[in-house]
């Protein structure tokens, strides 16, 4: 696990990490989508709380 690990921190401080900041704005606009209709479902309430998993 912790070699898993060492390469994700390797890899996202390296071109995949480079890559996706290079894309981020174009990234966030594709799944925000999912997110709009995430909350629109649940339909939290004034004075709620939502934890936001991941």
């Amino acid at each position: 696990m912790a070699k898993q690990s060492a390469d994700q921190v390797s890899d996202w401080n390296g071109q995949s990490g480079e890559r996706w900041l290079a894309n981020q704005a174009r990234l966030d606009a594709l799944v925000s989508v999912f997110g709009l209709a995430t909350i629109e479902a649940a339909a939290p309430a004034t004075g709620g709380r939502v934890l936001d998993i991941g």
